[in-house]
């Protein structure tokens, strides 16, 4: 079984960028789209850590949106 795993996205809000000036939306979009190209392509994909930068319903709905967009089998596991 191949696994793969990406960690800590501290998603905000659409269109907030992070402390490094980068919009981890945008991040998470182009590393799910990397994910569905990989060959061979894993089994499940962990989605782990810090998944949201302040636990609000718009992040949640962000992150939703934003991984719906992965092809692959996804866990999520939530915790700092």
């Amino acid at each position: 079984m191949l696994i793969a795993q990406i960690t800590d996205l501290h998603l905000g809000e659409p269109g907030v960028l992070g402390p490094a000036g980068i919009d981890p939306g945008e991040a998470l979009a182009f590393g799910v789209a990397r994910l569905n190209e990989l060959e061979p392509r894993p089994d499940l994909v962990i989605v782990s850590g810090d998944l949201v930068e302040r636990g609000t319903a718009t992040e949640y709905r962000h992150l939703s949106d934003c991984i719906s967009a992965l092809q692959i089998p996804f866990v999520l596991m939530p915790g700092n």
